[in-house]
């Protein structure tokens, strides 16, 4: 008794595993398709597609490039989009495919999409934190991080991030793993995979559909997959085959009896013939053999299909309506009910494709709730706590950005490099022109700095996003919000460097107007980053983010008030959309304004008009400094207060953000 006591202390999470299986076995669902017909414009995708698979069973989707696959499996997880007119059913033990029923289903994208600076371990949990209901403690949710990963066999590299192109991180095949553990962490009933063998070499492939299966039967799942041309051992891993020729079927029934059923219709295999290879040359051959196929199944596979069936039916046969064709394939439907939490009654016995006579086939199995009402509603987590997580999340991706060497070199190097340039400029008319300069540098400098690495980055999540959206893990407010307060510090350490290092080797005005100046600049790159997201929001290619971000910039910098001092009346109004004006004027204010040191007069050609009478003056006066900053400023045409000019930078970052939440919410609509 005393070594069960110890067993039981010392592992709590074995005990949870445990439990977390027998739930979601108790849980698993079938999942039936009938008469399934998808149009793009006036292309048929899909043409009247029937079939199904039950708790436990694996059914590979399989055809040729453009049969169709990806979007059944759209069809079958409620993500099929809004472009694409469809018409048929699909249920969940009987019951139609509702939104609240689509939370028993986890799709895995064919790509591969993921934080790159996150180790496995952390995308996970912050996945189970936003996934798993408010009511289970933050340890148990980690309990479930460590199941998912020991399940799919990737514990050994919890610490390693996900990496990219550039940055080394987890291979192909752990990557697959991880997409799919991610999934598994909402203990779902139904698992979509597309082409989850992509990209892996064959030994990769066979280990992670053996995986996949152990789940299948291990814990009651249901998992359907598209796989393009698997090799021999990958293809038995497969319960149910569902063949697609041209959007049709061309067979659909047990995988390891297709072989079988081509030899009976007319296309004998030869020995030692990979089977996925044998019928894809088949679907793939002329027009002539590809109808044959199609019509073969049509007229014949039922007939096929029935004589499987060898154990005697323990239950009276259903009929299928008279309207039907007596020689098609039938997928048996669960009658309807009226409650979701109700269990479906079939008797016992769930949907099956063996059709014999007319008659649908059915085994005995124990009946299961296809949702419970205790199960959370739209969002799993609240607000609050969305925010917390996700804000963490963004600022663990970019602080390698944050805290990197390269860019902290770099805008130390450029704050030398312009500080030297700038170095102690003396106070004379000549290089007042230079004062202008000094101020209108870093303004462009910072909107660069801001605009581009936000465009890009929202761009590179916007895949990420959109799928965790479809999955409702959070509210598209809580992660922009997050977003935009995860990068303050990009905005705020790096020009306070900047500014530190060139203010003080210019020369410039000592006193309060630094701090003045300083927080111009930090609104400049906060309205700049605003710029970038919006653009981001709506420009979903890389190299037209980029032209559309440059003609942007480009096009404030000419309304900024430092290359075209006096714009023409028609357009002056256009100037103040650019933040690069707001910025310009209120630095050139904070330095030229009330209080500022004056400027000597060219002795020899001066623009100004005080200076005149210069030589008269000093002999008057004994000093030729008389150009005072009120001159300058009014020379330059700066007419904004410095007031004005941060209310116009706020504005500015408030709309431009704004805008940029209302393109995601209303124009990037998850399927």
């Amino acid at each position: 008794m005393t070594a069960n006591a110890n067993q039981s202390v010392s592992s709590p999470h074995r005990v949870s595993v445990n439990a977390v299986s027998a739930t979601v076995a108790r849980r698993g669902v079938s999942l039936a398709f009938r008469d399934v017909h998808v149009r793009a414009g006036d292309k048929d995708i899909l043409k009247t597609i029937s079939g199904g698979v039950e708790r436990g069973e694996m059914m590979a989707v399989m055809g040729p490039s453009g049969a169709g696959k990806t979007t059944l499996l759209n069809v079958l997880s409620g993500r099929l989009k809004k472009s694409y007119t469809m018409k048929g059913h699909v249920e969940m033990n009987g019951q139609p495919l509702s939104k609240r029923l689509k939370r028993q289903i986890s799709y895995v994208l064919q790509t591969d999409v993921y934080f790159t600076y996150l180790t496995l371990k952390q995308s996970l949990t912050y996945s189970a934190l936003l996934r798993l209901p408010s009511s289970m403690s933050t340890k148990e949710k980690l309990m479930m991080v460590d199941h998912a990963m020991e399940a799919l066999k990737i514990k050994h590299c919890e610490n390693t991030i996900f990496g990219n192109m550039f940055v080394t991180g987890l291979s192909g095949g752990e990557k697959k793993r991880a997409s799919i553990a991610g999934e598994l962490l909402t203990d779902p009933a139904i698992l979509m995979l597309d082409e989850p063998t992509s990209g892996l070499d064959s030994s990769s492939a066979q280990s992670l559909l053996r995986t996949v299966k152990h789940l299948a039967t291990e814990e009651g799942k249901t998992v359907v997959a598209t796989i393009h041309q698997p090799n021999t051992q990958c293809y038995n891993e497969f319960d149910k085959l569902l063949l697609l020729c041209e959007g049709e079927v061309a067979y659909i029934g047990p995988a390891n009896c297709v072989i079988e059923y081509f030899d009976y219709v007319g296309y004998p295999c030869r020995g030692y013939y990979n089977p996925a290879d044998f019928i894809l040359e088949l679907v793939t051959g002329s027009d002539e053999q590809k109808r044959h196929i199609k019509q073969s199944f049509k007229e014949r596979g039922s007939h096929f299909l029935s004589a499987l069936q060898n154990p005697p039916l323990e239950k009276p046969l259903r009929s299928i309506p008279e309207e039907s064709e007596p020689n098609h394939v039938h997928v048996a439907m669960a009658p309807k009910r009226a409650s979701l939490s109700r269990a479906v009654d079939l008797g016992g016995y769930p949907m099956s494709v063996l059709v014999e006579n007319g008659t649908v086939g059915r085994e005995k199995v124990d009946t299961v709730d296809v949702y419970e009402e205790n199960d959370y509603s739209k969002f799993p987590t609240s607000f609050w706590t969305q925010f917390r997580v996700l804000l963490r999340r963004s600022f663990h991706q970019s602080r390698p950005e944050i805290l990197s060497r390269l860019y902290l070199i770099q805008n130390l190097l450029m704050a030398f490099v312009v500080g030297i340039v700038w170095f102690r400029t003396e106070r004379e008319e000549k290089n007042i022109r230079d004062k202008y300069g000094f101020f209108f540098f870093p303004t462009v400098y910072w909107c660069f700095n801001s605009m581009f690495p936000a465009a890009l980055a929202l761009g590179q999540e916007r895949a990420i996003v959109l799928k965790e959206r479809a999955a409702g893990s959070y509210r598209l407010s809580a992660y922009f919000l997050s977003k935009s307060l995860s990068e303050m510090p990009l905005i705020i350490i790096y020009p306070l460097l900047y500014w530190i290092v060139t203010y003080w080797m210019a020369g410039m005005r000592a006193g309060p107007e630094f701090i003045t100046s300083l927080l111009i600049l930090w609104l400049n790159a906060i309205a700049a980053q605003s710029m970038g997201l919006f653009v981001g929001s709506f420009v979903k290619n890389a190299k037209q983010l980029i032209t559309v971000s440059s003609v942007t910039l480009l096009t404030a910098m000419l309304l900024g008030g430092f290359y075209v001092v006096h714009l023409p009346s028609w357009i002056t109004w256009v100037s103040y959309l650019s933040p690069i004006l707001f910025c310009f004027s209120a630095l050139l204010n904070a330095e030229f304004g009330p209080g500022s040191q004056s400027f000597r007069c060219d002795p020899v050609v001066s623009a100004y008009d005080v200076c005149e009478n210069v030589t008269s003056i000093v002999a008057q006066n004994g000093s030729d400094f008389l150009i005072q900053g009120a001159d300058i400023l009014k020379d330059f045409n700066i007419t904004l207060l410095t007031w004005q000019c941060i209310l116009g930078l706020i504005v500015l970052a408030v709309i431009l953000r704004t805008a940029t939440y209302l393109v995601l919410r209303f124009f990037e609509k998850p399927s």
